[in-house]
């Protein structure tokens, strides 16, 4: 996907699959026996962040402790601060839910489907991105059934775009910031803002970034822009040097 058609583009799936051959690599989690190609590190972050943001609605939503559980470690494996021995325990708790629930009625397909991206969110975040922007059949050939509304879905877009960037891939400081517009004010300001998700506060980072020296357009307006911002932010990222593998 070209960069004039990753700005513009109104299609979740169409990004996500361009995310797949944009910044991918051939080495899988560890416990992965799947093979075939899987997102690197960084992207496997984004992606988790992504689809907390998109499903917010949905997770809000969930009724039992066990489910809100699951996503709530799901947030923090998304920031590295997740053990091992919590994910594992949280994907057999929703693994055992979900197949409890394909043996229940047909009425409750819809929680399944659910059910089954919060267990990919944990495990594979690239097949819970997809899974929760994909509609499918509820019931046999009736039409796909999505699990987010028409609104939540066109937001997808932007969320991907705040993730991702104008390239389809992460931005890395080396890119476009001098390290003399990296001060200590700037970079203390970017973690304060990022550890209290004070994104609506942004404008006061481009301001503090322009202060020090920074002429790079891209970042400016971004972090000016409306949003939607949120952690994960291409722009925030690259100020606090976030590595390829963090």
């Amino acid at each position: 996907m070209r960069k004039r058609e990753w700005a513009s583009c109104k299609d979740p799936q169409q990004m996500l699959h361009a995310l797949v051959w944009a910044d991918s690599c051939e080495v899988n989690e560890p416990g992965d026996e799947r093979g075939g190609w899987v997102p690197g590190p960084i992207t496997q972050r984004r992606l988790r962040l992504f689809t907390l943001a998109a499903g917010k609605r949905l997770w809000a939503n969930l009724e039992h402790p066990p489910y809100r559980s699951a996503v709530e470690v799901a947030c923090r494996q998304a920031e590295g601060e997740a053990t091992p021995e919590e994910v594992a325990e949280q994907c057999t708790a929703v693994g055992r839910a979900y197949h409890a629930v394909l043996c229940r009625h047909e009425d409750v397909v819809e929680m399944a489907r659910l059910l089954h991206v919060v267990l990919m969110l944990l495990r594979y975040p690239l097949e819970a991105a997809i899974s929760l922007v994909t509609p499918v059949p509820l019931h046999g050939n009736d039409s796909p059934a999505p699990l987010l509304t028409p609104g939540e879905t066109a937001c997808c877009c932007g969320l991907l775009r705040e993730l991702f960037g104008d390239r389809g891939h992460p931005f890395l400081v080396t890119d476009f910031l001098h390290p003399a517009w990296l001060t200590p004010a700037v970079v203390q300001l970017a973690q304060a803002l990022y550890d209290e998700r004070r994104f609506e506060d942004l404008p006061v980072l481009a301001d503090a970034l322009e202060e020090a020296g920074c002429t790079e357009a891209t970042v400016l307006e971004h972090l000016r822009g409306p949003g939607p911002h949120l952690p994960g932010c291409w722009a925030v990222d690259a100020l606090l040097g976030k590595p390829p593998n963090g």
